[in-house]
């Protein structure tokens, strides 16, 4: 259990009280995967989570949360020049090393493994010459990125854990947030907030207890497959699913999760 408390001044001089707090349960688990990361610095504070899965979940949460903090330690100029393309990169790194990491963490316990053209992972079976997907696992990946001197906040998520904002007082606006293009060769859309804690900002379309700040990516969500359509450009879009058991039941036979209409 962990907990922490920051103070900022706020450009009416009124105090913005920042608290950090973490708490996990392991549920039915036998290890817990789940694994976090706070990195304080002058001039920015950095919270993430990740809640790994599979039979590497812990492994991989564990090297994203040591990657991510040597990052952000070695490289404070960029993470306050431009934040938006210093969490896209790193996600894209850790992604990368993660997967370089598993790799030889399998080949030290003497498994063979081979990326196929797609991408994905395989394992040599065991006394044959024939290959299988490898049940790697995964962990999501959720930080929220506070810049001190603008009071700024950047949100970057993989995966479906939730980031959420809450405050007794309506200091944000559902309109102020402003999501990354999923198009990545678009610019990057800001909205400069005036953050001025009163009692008078209240009004009808302001959340003044609890705003969802990410967007979950999960082969269940309508929104992800609309996402997915419009980067592919196709009116056939498809999400690609790795399950961590694929033994049992065809997943082909399984009922659709959700129907959409393809004109919209």
């Amino acid at each position: 259990m962990m907990h922490q408390q920051t103070i900022f001044k706020c450009s009416n001089n009124n105090e913005l009280n920042v608290r950090i707090g973490k708490a996990t349960d392991i549920g039915g688990n036998v290890t817990n995967q789940d694994d976090y990361y706070v990195v304080e610095s002058e001039h920015f504070t950095a919270i993430s989570v990740m809640d790994g899965h599979g039979e590497n979940g812990e492994f991989i949460a564990n090297r994203c949360k040591v990657l991510m903090e040597q990052k952000f330690l070695e490289n404070k100029e960029d993470v306050l020049l431009n934040p938006v393309t210093f969490l896209r990169d790193c996600f894209v790194q850790l992604h990368e090393q993660v997967t370089l990491d598993l790799i030889e963490q399998m080949r030290l316990q003497g498994i063979e493994t081979m990326t196929d053209p797609s991408g994905f992972l395989l394992q040599k079976r065991t006394n044959a010459r024939s290959w299988k997907l490898f049940k790697i696992g995964g962990a999501t990946k959720t930080i929220v990125l506070l810049i001190k001197p603008t009071l700024k906040l950047y949100i970057a998520n993989a995966g479906d854990s939730d980031a959420l904002l809450c405050s007794s007082y309506p200091i944000i606006k559902q309109s102020d947030l402003k999501c990354e293009s999923s198009e990545l060769h678009e610019p990057h859309k800001e909205k400069n907030m005036d953050v001025n804690i009163t009692e008078q900002n209240a009004s009808t379309d302001i959340l003044s207890k609890m705003l969802i700040l990410t967007k979950d990516h999960s082969a269940t969500s309508q929104e992800e497959y609309i996402r997915i359509q419009s980067i592919e450009n196709s009116s056939n879009a498809k999400i690609k699913a790795v399950y961590d058991n694929t033994e049992g039941s065809n997943k082909s036979k399984c009922p659709e999760i959700f129907s959409i209409s393809e004109s919209g």
